[in-house]
């Protein structure tokens, strides 16, 4: 964006009237010009909200395990960069806990289904192994990661 880089040292510009001044606030102000313009590119691209992104990467569990969880497979799975996902999390981990959330709710709505029937121990069981059937992946994420399983009786 700075063309003209011999207009820029190190010392001051003595007389604020001067060409060299004038041409130094152009060069300025031009560089400034485009920053801006990429702070609106960049902010286009951050047009999804933290609960669109979180769906998104439970869709990506869902579908490939939570080992699949990038910024860039999200952003793929909304269809634009992994930009947003930084925007609205603070990191991977972040999104990650998010995911974790969304899923455990999901999963009560699921097991709440079988409580309507009697003997309810009995469907709720049923339920349970229907879920992890039917999504092997989110099973995984609450009731098989590796916290867990390096747990010990006394951790418990």
């Amino acid at each position: 964006m700075i063309k003209d880089m011999n207009s820029f040292n190190a010392g001051a510009i003595s007389d604020v009237n001067s060409e060299r001044a004038q041409r130094h606030a152009e060069l300025y102000y031009e560089e400034i010009r485009h920053r801006k313009d990429d702070v609106e590119r960049i902010a286009s691209n951050t047009k999804f909200t933290r609960e669109q992104i979180i769906q998104a990467a439970v869709n990506v569990t869902r579908e490939q395990g939570i080992s699949a969880v990038t910024a860039r497979e999200v952003g793929k799975k909304l269809g634009t960069s992994s930009t947003p996902v930084f925007v609205a999390f603070e990191n991977m981990d972040d999104l990650k806990n998010e995911v974790f959330k969304e899923v455990e709710r999901q999963y009560s709505e699921y097991i709440d289904e079988g409580l309507n029937y009697t003997p309810m121990f009995k469907a709720f069981g049923l339920r349970m192994i229907e879920y992890a059937k039917n999504y092997p992946n989110l099973f995984k994420v609450l009731f098989m990661n590796s916290t867990e399983s390096n747990m010990n009786y006394d951790d418990m």
